[in-house]
């Protein structure tokens, strides 16, 4: 986009890998969005435990179907907690 001239175009992008989020703090890129596989496998370990520790079944009135899990989006306030924490594998 710089080299076309083209300053006024947002980008953004998905997984907020490292390259992503020194690009997000050097105001290369707009903001990624974290897509922490931690949380949605860990997320779906947890919820199979508290289905059979509760006997919950699927279907009406028990576990949806889909249950979305949570990813921050980065942008450049908040880039460089998320780089540090993906230093330390926290996330």
């Amino acid at each position: 986009m710089k080299r076309q001239n083209r300053t006024k175009i947002l980008i953004g992008g998905v997984d907020a890998m490292p390259p992503a989020l020194d690009a997000v703090i050097d105001g290369r890129m707009h903001a990624t969005v974290r897509n922490p596989s931690c949380r949605i496998h860990g997320g779906a370990i947890i919820a199979g435990v508290a289905a059979v520790v509760s006997g919950e079944k699927t279907g009406a009135g028990g576990i949806p179907k889909h249950v979305v899990t949570d990813g921050p989006v980065v942008t450049k306030a908040n880039a460089p907690g998320m780089q540090w924490m993906e230093s330390h594998l926290l996330i």
